[in-house]
């Protein structure tokens, strides 16, 4: 069988009813020399083990991995990278909504610019909300070095979501880069990749639409507490690979304070007056602002930063690079 360019990796638990559409996004891809992973979770209650087994038949070169063993978005994204063959790796969400020219433009810029891996701009959207791109607009590429890929993302010129980023499937496996099984895996995973590379390739066009899906795992009202000390721990481990940078040692206490307002009040009341997080104010973040409003005001701090996350930062249409870097 031909080596396909490109493997892309869908995790899927109790998405049926994203399935038909994500089959069709790929399907729609310019660029079709490339191979489908679904790895669906046997324990989801909504028909998508026998959906997946119908719906993959529709893709030239797909597989199905049945996964019964108890893991997460993580362990199956791993799963699906031990079975993949291509050049390439492409993580998917299968309720998100990806560009047509994805693959194309991405595998294309991998390989023109030999680079370890490509990020990619996306658009906040509602549920069943697409790509929009502006009439004649103008998109940039910027190769960056090891160094210059971890300022760029302290700065936060470009996200930690992995379906954002294709990756030299050689260089996640000689680098030895796993997925945690946690609500907060893209953020270690993505410092982990900066921290192993050489060169990345960052392009300003949005290539993917992240549906704000109500029902996704992490979202749901139960889990907010985990999202948010998962997000946190996440930060912790990016502060180990890191302990020699302390412009990345303060960035990420100020990401932990943002990470706990995903949390319910009282969590997030007892993580601000938590002994962690006051040693931390205390040695990177004393004399900043938003540091003292969380400490000493936390629940005006709760109100303002679940308004700017809803408002702001994920209001539909908002773009993830939105600073210039070139």
């Amino acid at each position: 069988m031909t080596e396909p360019d490109v493997s892309i990796i869908v995790p899927i638990r109790n998405g049926a009813q994203y399935l038909e559409e994500c089959v069709g996004f790929l399907k729609a891809q310019t660029l079709q020399n490339f191979e489908v992973i679904f790895v669906v979770d046997t324990e989801s209650e909504d028909g998508s083990v026998e959906l997946v087994d119908k719906l993959a038949k529709e893709c030239q070169d797909s597989l199905v991995i049945h996964q019964g063993d108890g893991m997460k978005l993580g362990g199956n994204r791993n799963l699906g990278l031990e079975h993949s063959r291509g050049k390439a790796i492409w993580f998917v969400d299968a309720d998100d909504a990806p560009s047509p020219d994805f693959v194309k433009d991405m595998y294309g810029l991998l390989t023109d610019n030999d680079v370890d891996f490509v990020c990619c701009n996306f658009l906040n959207v509602s549920p069943t909300g697409l790509i929009k791109e502006r009439p004649n607009a103008e998109y940039h590429v910027r190769v960056c070095d090891n160094e210059e890929a971890l300022i760029l993302r302290n700065d936060e010129y470009y996200p930690v979501s992995v379906w954002s980023k294709m990756f030299r499937r050689d260089f996640l496996l000689d680098n030895h880069i796993l997925f945690d099984e946690s609500f907060a895996e893209d953020i270690i995973y993505t410092y982990r990749c900066i921290k192993a590379c050489r060169r990345i390739c960052l392009y300003d066009r949005p290539l993917y639409a992240y549906r704000q899906t109500l029902g996704s795992i992490c979202r749901k009202k139960e889990n907010l507490d985990k999202r948010g000390h998962d997000e946190i721990a996440s930060y912790d481990q990016v502060d180990e690979l890191y302990t020699d940078r302390q412009e990345v040692l303060r960035k990420n206490a100020t990401m932990k304070l943002r990470s706990s307002g995903h949390m319910s009040f009282s969590a997030f009341r007892k993580y601000a007056r938590s002994e962690k997080n006051r040693e931390s104010y205390e040695r990177y973040l004393k004399g900043n602002f938003e540091a003292w409003w969380h400490l000493h005001l936390p629940t005006l701090y709760f109100i303002a930063i679940r308004t700017y996350i809803k408002l702001v930062y994920k209001r539909y249409g908002t773009a993830a690079m939105t600073k210039r870097f070139w």
